[in-house]
Parts: C-alpha cells; sequence; structure tokens
C-alpha cells in the first residue's frame, strides 16, 4: 500500500516532525529499520502493536468486569472480529494511536481507583504517545474532564 511506503520513508528519514503526519509511525519504522529493511521487517511493528492492543483491551475488559467468568477468552476471540484486526500487517497511525488510548483508558481507571502520581504519569505518557501517532488523538484530552468529573461521581 501507499501509506507503508511513505512510513517506511518516515523510517528512513528520520524527523522530529512531519508536515502532514505526527511522526511516531516513522520512529517505530525507523527502529525496525536499524535491524533490518525487509519488508516483512517493516510489518513487525505494526503486528506488535496490534498484539499489544488486544492484551490492553482484554486488561481492561477484566479490570472493569472481574467477576465475568471467561471474559478474557471471550474478547481475545471478538478482538480478531474488528476492523483494526485487518490491518495488523500494514503500518497506518491509528495502531498506535489504538494503543496509547487503550494505555490512557487504562491509567485513567487506575486514576479513578486510587488517584496516583504514577497513574498520572501513565496517563500523560499513554495520550502524549497517542498525540504523537494521530493529530485526532486531541480528542482524548478534551474529553478527559468530563471523564473524570463522571467517574468521580459514581
Amino acid at each position: 500500500m501507499f501509506f507503508e511506503a511513505h512510513y517506511a520513508l518516515y523510517g528512513y528519514y528520520l524527523q522530529l516532525s512531519y508536515v502532514d503526519h505526527p511522526p511516531l509511525m516513522g520512529w517505530l519504522q525507523g527502529l525496525v529499520q536499524v535491524f533490518n529493511s525487509s519488508e516483512f521487517s517493516l510489518r513487525l511493528a505494526p503486528a506488535v502493536l496490534t498484539l499489544a492492543t488486544q492484551y490492553t483491551l482484554v486488561t481492561i475488559a477484566l479490570k472493569l468486569y472481574p467477576k465475568t467468568a471467561n471474559i478474557d477468552v471471550a474478547l481475545a476471540w471478538l478482538l480478531q472480529l474488528i476492523p483494526i484486526s485487518f490491518i495488523v500487517f500494514m503500518a497506518a497511525p491509528d495502531l498506535p494511536l489504538a494503543l496509547f488510548s487503550c494505555l490512557g483508558f487504562l491509567f485513567l481507571l487506575n486514576i479513578l481507583e486510587r488517584d496516583s502520581w504514577a497513574g498520572w504519569l501513565g496517563l500523560g505518557v499513554g495520550f502524549g504517545a497517542a498525540g504523537l501517532s494521530k493529530y485526532s488523538a486531541i480528542t482524548l484530552v478534551l474529553s478527559l474532564p468530563m471523564a473524570l468529573w463522571l467517574g468521580r461521581r459514581n
């Protein structure tokens, strides 16, 4: 696909930022290219991002529904059906966005359970990395005050 070559070139010519895209996917591809620049190698980062996202979603489900039997297995199978699973081997900014958004949500749940500096640090890193993935991550930051307010009310 065109955008895969786009991000491979971003990885080859590393910059702090790009005119039309945030840099995280290019940085990840650049990290892979340090070791090998084969087509297979360039597809490793997207596959690892997808697996990490799925693991994070299962962790969130277990945190939200701890007494539900086999929620982890059911969710792991269900995740294979969602559209993001079909781009598992393509470099796209949606993959790190999904991972870091989910990690941010996991840290938000931790903050709502017990307010700690580690939770706030994790939330900031998660949302910051999401912003380095895709500009639409700004909606996460904009919705955070409402999520904190609604979460504290219960």
